[in-house]
């Protein structure tokens, strides 16, 4: 393949790499994995976080051209769906209290928790940021942020 042919297909990457894909950042003994959950096998190690995110960048870029050069589909961000994010729920008293209970235990908004409750059980939030020295309500509100799509910071 020309030079002109890995141009169009690396900015091709870069412009698919500004979607809102669910990027996952993972606290390791010595240094951090990061994974793009829509791209199956694409993950990248670092030795501090940025490292890690920097790396999962250039692999993605690599696993989308590669992909690409095949003729395969890009998966598309979980995030990009037609619903509105929003039901209602019911649940019986007994549940609501205990909820709300561990809610402010955590410090975070019942919203937050039955967030998080959903996308544990769904196994989304399982490894999301898994920092030495978070309360348990950072952790949620970090988890909950990252399956949002936006900044945990």
């Amino acid at each position: 393949m020309g030079k002109s042919a890995d141009n169009k297909l690396e900015k091709r990457a870069r412009e698919i790499l500004q979607r809102p894909y669910s990027r996952i950042l993972i606290s390791q003994d010595q240094g951090f994995t990061a994974e793009i959950l829509e791209f199956p096998g694409c993950f990248a190690e670092g030795d501090s976080a940025d490292d890690a995110n920097a790396n999962l960048e250039a692999a993605a870029a690599s696993w989308i051209i590669a992909c690409l050069d095949m003729g395969k589909p890009i998966p598309d961000p979980l995030v990009d769906y037609e619903g509105s994010g929003k039901f209602a729920l019911r649940l019986p008293r007994s549940l609501y209290g205990r909820a709300a209970k561990a809610a402010a235990r955590d410090r975070v908004s019942l919203n937050q928790f039955i967030t998080h409750a959903v996308a544990e059980k769904l196994g989304a939030a399982t490894a999301a940021v898994q920092q030495p020295g978070l309360s348990p309500g950072q952790q949620t509100r970090a988890r909950t942020s990252l399956l949002a799509g936006s900044d945990p910071g």
